[in-house]
């Protein structure tokens, strides 16, 4: 198990031992990514269950599932009626949740999925920061690649802090460094955006 899967794990269920009332089995199907216990619990839940907010954080199971990287579970619960675009208590959509766990195709299924417009790449969460910014903030390649090519301006956006996701790179990897620079190249070429951040 991924590291940061293992981390998702075990703060969704410490905030499930705080809120047990509130944490139903479609959260412990998505923390598990167990795709057999998640089919039963959706046959045995409501449309308007599927999106129940339960933990600490106010997540929904596609919250959970989106982080964990589970593509089955995320695909059940899209084919469901789980809310794309449902946020939790710090203001993360299930997009911004699959960025920050650095899963490139739970990004590209949510993407795939999203046939009434409810990604929307300039949302921001509590600290302004969005899925473009968790995935370069956590070094996830992948993920910040599926995003950029969805929408070029994605790098652009900022935080409470005002900055931007591409000012995130002084602090990542090189690989990815090397990404959104190439990015930022195009970016200036096809919006021709301020030379801000040449430095990098």
């Amino acid at each position: 198990m991924k590291s940061h899967t293992l981390l998702a794990v075990v703060l969704l269920l410490s905030a499930q031992s705080c809120c047990l009332g509130a944490w139903g089995p479609l959260h412990d199907a998505a923390v598990d990514s167990d795709v057999a216990k998640l089919t039963e619990a959706l046959g045995e839940t409501t449309d308007d269950d599927v999106d129940a907010k339960g933990g600490e954080n106010d997540v929904t199971a596609l919250h959970v599932a989106a982080h964990g990287g589970c593509v089955e579970c995320v695909e059940l619960l899209l084919s469901s009626g789980a809310d794309i675009a449902a946020t939790n208590k710090d203001g993360w959509t299930p997009m911004i949740a699959a960025a920050s766990g650095g899963s490139d195709a739970v990004v590209a299924k949510l993407m795939d999925s999203d046939g009434s417009g409810g990604v929307d790449f300039a949302h921001a969460g509590e600290d302004g920061m969005t899925a473009m910014h968790h995935a370069v903030k956590n070094n996830h390649v992948g993920a910040a690649e599926e995003i950029a090519k969805h929408d070029n301006e994605a790098l652009l956006h900022r935080d409470a802090k005002g900055r931007s996701a591409l000012e995130y790179t002084e602090e990542t990897h090189e690989a990815i460094d090397s990404v959104m620079i190439d990015k930022l190249a195009e970016l200036k070429t096809l919006h021709a955006v301020p030379g801000e951040h040449e430095e990098l």
